[in-house]
């Protein structure tokens, strides 16, 4: 047992193997996540190995709290026209009463996403889906921003790597780094220019990612 509170991400596909579920016992919150539940819209959403099946991971799960006694936060992401039909929430949520999660966390598409048809929810859809999942659920942002100081960081190379790890808006990367927009829109721009970055257009937004 570790003296430090453990956390483990998953996306479930392995629960239903017992060995994993043993191991994952000794965490104290395990976030798995769970976008779908009908057998069509989990190979769409998901694309998952062609011997994982939605019904394994549901049952991964909802074997796994039986016997656990840490905490469980069940990650949802919406896409548009995809997973927030009534049928479908109708049969996540009874997903999610079987597993019984201890808080639910719905996401939806913030992000420029690799298929064309990935679109977002706005607040408001937002908004009834987590009244119709109830107390347990909460609307939660993708990252948390930690503000750097200028004076800590080299800008070019701090812009660089946060942009390895996910497209970003200005806003985004000003939110992040504590630094204004003007001020980041000197330092990106030579940097679209010699082609180390690249502009992507998302909805109403233009979001700037590593090539």
């Amino acid at each position: 047992m570790s003296p430090v509170p453990v956390a483990v991400l998953t996306n479930g596909s392995l629960l239903y193997l017992e060995e994993v579920r043993d191991d994952l016992r000794q965490a104290d919150i395990i976030l798995p996540s769970l976008d779908a539940v009908s057998k069509e819209v989990f190979a769409r959403i998901n694309r998952p190995h062609k011997g994982i099946s939605v019904a394994k991971v549901i049952e991964g799960l909802v074997e796994f709290r039986k016997g656990y006694q840490g905490q469980i936060w069940l990650e949802i992401l919406f896409c548009k026209g995809i997973n927030d039909g009534e049928k479908e929430r109708h049969q996540m949520k009874r997903a999610v009463d079987r597993i019984q999660p201890d808080r639910i966390h719905i996401n939806t598409v913030i992000r420029p996403p690799t298929e064309a048809w990935a679109a977002p929810l706005n607040s408001e859809e937002m908004g009834e889906i987590q009244a119709f999942f109830g107390e347990k659920a909460s609307i939660i942002s993708e990252f948390d921003r930690h503000p750097l100081s200028l004076t800590e960081i080299n800008v070019k190379d701090e812009i660089f790597r946060i942009l390895k790890r996910r497209p970003l808006s200005l806003v985004d990367l000003s939110q992040r780094m504590a630094i204004s927009k003007k001020a980041l829109e000197a330092a990106i721009q030579p940097m679209v220019e010699e082609g180390k970055i690249k502009t992507r257009r998302f909805g109403d937004s233009v979001y700037y990612e590593v090539p």
